[in-house]
């Protein structure tokens, strides 16, 4: 009886021993870990934080964004107006002798803007340049020595426009950008606003828009800007360089002096100018 039991466990084991080890392979060992390898995505299928496509590259940055959106930026420059006077020591008189171009001077602006698009939007700026030696008005170098009922301007700063002055401006503007070049952009400035002129470039005379013994003046000022924009790698930094073409305009450009008598009464009561510099935006 045992041999017949030990005979039919054994033909058990032969006919089912394959399936068993085979089951037994399946199944781990306590104490490891299933490791599931999952297939690789597609490059079409990768993209980093925000959805940007991994195989994107702008500039050399993989998946870079352009930031957008409230920013303040700073212009740190030079600043120069066109035509003007200047004191002659050959012709020995204040104001007498006509300049091309003041000498270059500061200029600082201080910008708070908003992109609505990252190729339109709109800013607020606070800018200030000092002219050097260019008054807004001048004299005929004998015009004392011609009339006897008009005090001499010769060595006299009584009765002449200022030949150093500041000219600060408050203005609204838009901006519109393009991006030509990876983070490469051309951009262009239209605004308008307010500006001070200090001192008085009436010589302290009759004002405009201030009272007579203020000595400054108020005038309308505009103009337009270019420059170039580059998206730093840097979070949220872009860097430039812009110029600016800057007009005022004042009633006391162009007003008689009520002693001496001017180099021409026929100018418009305009003063052209022109600022360069870099600028630094921050994006927040």
């Amino acid at each position: 009886m045992r041999k017949q039991l030990q005979r039919i466990g054994l033909g058990l084991l032969i006919l089912g021993g394959p399936a068993l080890f085979a089951q037994e392979d399946d199944v781990p060992l306590a104490g490891s870990e299933e490791v599931i390898v999952a297939p690789e995505p597609s490059e079409e299928e990768q993209v980093t934080y925000g959805g940007t496509v991994l195989n994107e590259s702008v500039g050399g940055a993989t998946g870079f964004q352009y930031p957008q959106g409230l920013y303040l930026s700073t212009d740190l420059g030079v600043f120069s107006r066109f035509g003007g006077y200047s004191d002659s020591g050959a012709m020995a008189c204040v104001r007498c002798a006509p300049v091309f171009m003041s000498k270059a001077q500061p200029w600082l602006g201080i910008n708070l803007g908003y992109d609505i698009t990252k190729s339109f939007g709109f800013e607020l700026s606070l800018s200030s340049g000092f002219i050097g030696e260019a008054s807004a008005q001048g004299y005929d170098a004998a015009a004392g020595e011609t009339s006897s009922l008009e005090p001499s301007c010769i060595n006299s700063n009584d009765c002449t426009s200022p030949e150093n002055s500041n000219l600060t401006m408050l203005n609204l503007g838009i901006t519109g950008t393009w991006f030509f070049y990876d983070r490469l952009a051309l951009q262009g400035k239209l605004f308008g606003g307010v500006a001070l002129m200090t001192a008085d470039p009436n010589g302290n005379q009759a004002n405009w828009l201030l009272p007579d013994d203020v000595n400054a003046d108020l005038g309308f000022s505009f103009g337009l800007g270019f420059g170039l924009r580059y998206a730093t790698l840097l979070p949220n930094v872009i860097i430039g360089l812009d110029v600016n073409l800057v007009g005022v305009y004042s009633q006391a450009l162009s007003t008689r002096h009520l002693f001496g008598a001017k180099v021409s009464d026929t100018g418009l009561p305009l003063l052209p100018a022109l600022s360069a510099g870099p600028v630094i935006k921050y994006v927040f």
